[in-house]
């Protein structure tokens, strides 16, 4: 997996209702060079990520990629 700029594109947004689209969890990365784990959210023309400690815009970051498949379960 590698690094997608958000200039270049954004994680793919489903629908919710009229005015709120999401995408799945991926790793984002930010202007001050930290990783965290978030969803991409679009409300009406707004577009923020969605973290643990809030919903900055998506202007505080500058790439993201796909995060791996977990690890299947041996039985």
């Amino acid at each position: 997996m590698s690094w997608i700029s958000v200039k270049d594109r954004l994680p793919e947004l489903v629908p919710r209702c009229s005015e709120r689209s999401h995408g799945k969890d991926v790793l984002w990365l930010t202007k001050r060079g930290e990783m965290v784990v978030g969803n991409c959210v679009k409300v009406n023309d707004r577009i923020v990520v969605l973290i643990p400690i809030g919903e900055p815009p998506i202007s505080n970051f500058t790439h993201w990629q796909e995060l791996p498949e977990p690890p299947k379960e041996e039985e």
